[in-house]
């Protein structure tokens, strides 16, 4: 039977096992969006659009929450009245999928 310090031990090493192949990115983009998100049903527009700005900077363009990041901060813009801001959010959506719209 292992003893307390040993069982520590162990569980340390495979916990510290665990945190190397977790990619820190990933985690990241999840705290972002779940901040940014709470800012939007909060209320607080410009701090969506703060971070829905750090967000698409490390979004990969392939990734699901691209759409509804551009949803929000386009949205926050027209909240905010910044109408320009909010076209020009909704064009770079376009031309960053590669829509209809931006052929």
């Amino acid at each position: 039977m292992q003893t307390f310090p040993e069982i520590a031990s162990n569980l340390s090493k495979w916990l510290f096992s665990r945190l190397r192949s977790f990619d820190p990115f990933d985690y990241r983009i999840i705290v972002l969006y779940s901040r940014c998100s709470a800012y939007y049903k909060l209320g607080e527009f410009r701090e969506t659009v703060a971070d829905a700005h750090r967000l698409l900077a490390i979004l990969p363009a392939n990734a699901h929450a691209v759409q509804t990041t551009y949803k929000l901060l386009t949205v926050s813009y027209l909240r905010l009245g910044e109408y320009k801001s909010a076209q020009s959010t909704a064009i770079e959506y376009a031309n960053r999928i590669g829509g209809p719209e931006a052929r």
